[in-house]
């Protein structure tokens, strides 16, 4: 009896140690380095599908980082901080979107308070457009996704260790199969990106180990972002005996896909009809097809503010084969820009896409210095942006953190001056460039950058001009 009298005040103390320890390292990664905390949030990304049941709601290892970081990002905000407030206003067309979707509540009479994880999932692109400015910064946070594509791999491998793998046929990590695919295939762009000029072979093999992992999932829409991801940028930054080393392997791993039985049968399964809870075969295409019917339908139904926000599921159990497919649970639209357009209708969707349409012409001018200077940060930007951007159009991603991170680093890199990722000095002033002059446009057109560095390149660039060599 006495010894479980002390174990109880034991327990609490541990308990209030480590809860103590937690919020003081929450802390350091919010309020005190804020940047370290972005690193954290991006490598922890693939850990928001672990979820703990806190009362009636679910948090993960990276709700809790997100929340934190959020908490920070808001007390710049109160302290007036430049470039806070400029990374904000990269995004506001997101706000109007989620302002859209309030809208849809008060007219479909609908409410889903699903609804406050979609600010959260916008904290990390927010974030990577405040935070990343240097080189290094940005060397750190691909670094990061990398990690997290490590991570979720990682995690597959330890349960097909255990002889427990987590799906029968496809490989898996914490973020399920598609999910999975798009996490490791984003860290494999980056990583052959960044290593795209190595003279050293045998540090491909990161990347090469990351990519058949990926491709291990089966997922179709992945090879394809993955196909897009190389065909349009890392073919264009990788050097000459790189891309041989790549169609070698390449072929390679497609005669070993060709001649085994097992790995082909494998591959040629996912063509095939299976069977549904209704008894009917079907393929995926054929479910999509579906899915895609009665999404235009809710379009046709309610075109302005579409069926509800996170209510696509439920209304395709309208249409009787889906119901008895689906034994009533439904489909969700598995596409995101679908969603949107389904569940938010014309007035979010439209801001939605405006948001990506903002990146258009800096990602055209950050792609041309990409292949001017060669520049492997650009290159890992530029490529895992269009793994996610691909891959989005047939999985539901609008909730997900590493969807929002890989866009965020994307824009960070994008609205810096004439596209280009400056390095700095020991003092961490930018240094002098010596084709600066006349980029005065895009200084204007960079909000992520602080007023006070604003200046700086802006006085840089007159001195010069003048042929003045001084620097203020």
């Amino acid at each position: 009896m006495t010894d479980g009298l002390l174990e109880t005040p034991f327990a609490l103390a541990c308990l209030t140690v480590l809860a103590a320890a937690a919020a003081v390292v929450l802390f350091q990664l919010s309020v005190v380095r804020p940047r370290l905390g972005l690193y954290t949030l991006f490598a922890l990304a693939p850990t928001q599908f672990i979820f703990v049941p806190v009362g009636s709601f679910f948090l993960s290892p990276a709700d809790v980082v997100v929340l934190a970081c959020a908490a920070g990002l808001v007390a710049r905000l109160a302290s007036g901080s430049p470039e806070a407030r400029a990374a904000v206003r990269l995004h506001v067309m997101l706000g109007i979107m989620i302002a859209a979707y309030l809208i849809g509540f008060v007219i479909l009479d609908h409410f889903s308070r699903t609804l406050v994880r979609l600010p959260l999932a916008f904290v990390p692109s927010i974030l990577a457009c405040e935070l990343l400015e240097r080189r290094e910064h940005f060397t750190r946070a691909i670094a990061a996704l990398i990690v997290a594509a490590l991570l979720d791999a990682g995690y597959g491998l330890f349960f097909i260790a255990l002889g427990q793998p987590l799906h029968p046929t496809r490989f898996s990590g914490m973020m399920g199969v598609n999910f999975s695919a798009m996490v490791i295939l984003t860290g494999a762009a980056m990583a052959f990106a960044v290593l795209a000029r190595t003279r050293e072979p045998m540090k491909l093999g990161l990347p090469a180990v990351l990519a058949l992992l990926a491709v291990a999932t089966l997922s179709r829409a992945g090879l394809v972002a993955f196909l897009l991801a190389g065909g349009l940028v890392l073919w264009k930054i990788a050097t000459a005996t790189n891309r041989r080393l790549v169609v070698a392997a390449a072929t390679i791993c497609f005669s070993v896909v060709v001649s085994h039985d097992g790995v082909r049968e494998r591959v040629l399964a996912r063509t095939r009809p299976q069977l549904q809870q209704d008894g009917v075969e079907r393929t995926s295409g054929d479910v999509r097809v579906r899915i895609l019917e009665v999404a235009w339908r809710a379009l046709d139904e309610q075109p302005f503010v579409g069926v509800g926000f996170f209510n696509f599921q439920r209304y395709s159990t309208r249409d009787p084969e889906i119901q008895r497919s689906t034994l009533g649970l439904g489909y969700a639209t598995h596409n995101t820009y679908l969603e949107v357009l389904a569940e938010g209708g014309v007035l979010a969707f439209v801001p939605f896409l405006l948001h990506f349409f903002s990146y258009g012409e800096r990602s055209r001018r950050a792609f041309v210095v990409m292949l001017r200077e060669q520049d492997v940060s650009v290159a890992a930007a530029l490529s895992g942006f269009t793994v996610v951007m691909v891959t989005a159009w047939a999985v539901n991603l609008l909730f997900l953190y590493l969807f929002w991170s890989v866009c965020g680093l994307a824009l960070a890199c994008i609205v810096r001056p004439g596209g280009r990722i400056y390095p700095t000095d020991s003092h961490g002033a930018l240094p002098l460039q010596p084709d600066i002059v006349g980029c005065e446009d895009s200084f204007r057109a960079s909000p992520g950058l602080s007023s006070l560095r604003h200046v700086q390149l802006a006085h840089r660039s007159t001195t010069l001009g003048t042929g003045s060599m001084s620097v203020a």
